[in-house]
């Protein structure tokens, strides 16, 4: 998987650490809220950029096949629409 703004070694790492937390919690945190939204987290690290932290939720949503959280995430962060192609179903 290409990356536009993330490394993979980070991503890597995110990704294992997000294994634990179902979509549900992180659905319940304020900063993934924020993130969705389009907004930069209150307690982001500010040595990482808001699109980073938007590109890695959207790896991790799209590997978990919540397309719909995928679909809020472009909307919000536009930067990311190259870097993707989201699988879609037809309904």
């Amino acid at each position: 998987m290409d990356t536009k703004y993330i490394s993979k070694d980070t991503l890597s790492h995110f990704l294992s650490g997000m294994e634990r937390y179902e979509t549900t919690e992180l659905l319940n945190d304020l900063n993934v809220l924020d993130l969705l939204g389009g907004k930069t987290p209150k307690d982001h690290d500010e040595s990482v950029p808001p699109y980073e932290a938007a590109e890695a939720f959207l790896i991790l949503f799209q590997e978990r096949e919540d397309y719909e959280l995928c679909d809020m995430l472009l909307k919000k962060w536009p930067q990311l629409k190259n870097s993707f192609i989201i699988k879609t179903t037809e309904k």
